[in-house]
């Protein structure tokens, strides 16, 4: 009898320790924190920019910076993602040290202001990453030029932060699409990882580099990217494919983003990038809700 207990006891120990494993390799260090990559978060757009394509992102003043943070964060943002440097088709980039004198500005704000935050750093320059990162503790790197620049694998290493891998660049005629992304993906992430880099966040880069057409392939088939076991970032906000799609403006473009990222969500996301933040958190409550439901 008080062998067949141990016996039970420890097949419960057993399965205690196992699916703690599973639920630390589900999770990110952002900050220090442990955060469920099961779980979806919110990354607000802070755009300290005067080109970026929807003028309604442009934040020029410390005062509109602090407004614009402090409201996302009401509205239930995650993440804030801040950005100085516009990568919009056509755009010619600025010069490294205007875009660390914008973001400089929006880093000391949400430090001051929102301490606590998770503070998320659009930039391709490795550079600037070592700086917001050293002198304020940003905890993500949004690299959108899919890792042109391999400095940023020591940056990214030594400061412990997640990195956001994204695929920019043109689609191959005659070859599968996601054959393509998966392929990109695998080679990058092995780059990060042997350079020490474990916390990776893949980004389709909806916009960078692909035709209307093939953005829209990319959504219906996003859930393909699971296989490569990382939390997959979905940046469409107010973009052209929703424009072109829908005939509308930059200004007209919100119910065609709540719907794209609804389609996003089911199709695997785990990090919304948005302008919106209300709106996207009320399409992400309408989506938890149901998923409950119909595990029920």
């Amino acid at each position: 009898m008080f062998e067949g207990r141990k016996d039970a006891f420890y097949k419960f120990f057993l399965y205690l320790c196992t699916q703690m494993l599973f639920e630390f390799m589900e999770c990110m260090n952002i900050g220090g924190r442990l955060k469920s990559t099961s779980s979806v978060l919110l990354m607000a757009i802070v755009n300290v920019t005067d080109d970026s394509f929807y003028a309604g992102s442009r934040l020029r003043t410390r005062d509109e910076i602090e407004e614009r943070m402090r409201s996302a964060i009401a509205e239930g943002a995650d993440i804030l993602d801040i950005g100085g440097c516009s990568t919009r088709p056509g755009s010619a980039p600025v010069d490294a040290e205007t875009e660390w004198s914008r973001v400089r500005v929006a880093l000391e704000t949400a430090r001051e202001k929102f301490d606590g935050t998770a503070l998320s750093l659009d930039t391709f320059r490795a550079e600037i990453a070592r700086r917001a990162i050293d002198e304020y503790g940003a905890m993500i790197i949004n690299d959108v030029s899919g890792l042109q620049d391999e400095r940023m694998l020591n940056v990214v290493n030594r400061g412990g932060v997640p990195y956001v891998l994204t695929h920019n660049g043109s689609i191959e005629s005659g070859r599968d699409i996601m054959e393509q992304l998966t392929d990109f993906f695998v080679r990058k992430t092995d780059m990060l990882q042997y350079a020490g880099v474990s916390d990776i966040i893949i980004d389709p880069g909806f916009g960078f580099g692909k035709s209307v057409e093939e953005n829209w392939e990319i959504l219906g088939r996003l859930r393909t990217l699971e296989i490569l076991g990382k939390p997959i970032l979905a940046g469409m906000s107010r973009k052209r494919m929703i424009r072109e799609l829908l005939q509308r403006t930059e200004e007209g473009a919100l119910n065609g983003t709540t719907a794209a990222n609804m389609l996003a969500l089911t199709e695997g996301a785990t990090i919304l990038r948005v302008h919106d933040v209300r709106e996207a958190r009320e399409v992400l409550t309408v989506y938890e809700t149901a998923k409950k439901k119909k595990q029920l």
